[in-house]
């Protein structure tokens, strides 16, 4: 019993070894599987707001009011804007 364990175990490890060192050798070999690196920071996409807050001052309930806060992309990707939360 005890030496199947081992035999079991030294397998295992010898599998483990070799699955490590495949890998390995295939992203060497294949540069295409290694993941793609982040944009440079000239590349990447940067947002300026000359304005991030506004104040309404006292409104009376129930009355509409709107502001526009214009957003420039400043970088040389595309700026995607996702979520924008009022506060």
């Amino acid at each position: 019993m005890q030496r199947t364990i081992k035999w079991l175990f030294w397998i295992f490890v010898l599998c483990l070894w070799t699955s490590g060192s495949y890998a390995a050798e295939s992203k060497v070999k294949n540069p295409q599987a290694n993941p793609p690196q982040a944009a440079a920071p000239q590349e990447a996409p940067s947002i300026q707001m000359p304005e991030v807050v506004f104040d309404f001052g006292e409104i009376m309930e129930g009355v509409e009011v709107t502001h526009q806060f214009p957003v420039k992309n400043t970088g040389s990707r595309a700026l995607q804007i996702d979520q924008v939360r009022p506060g």
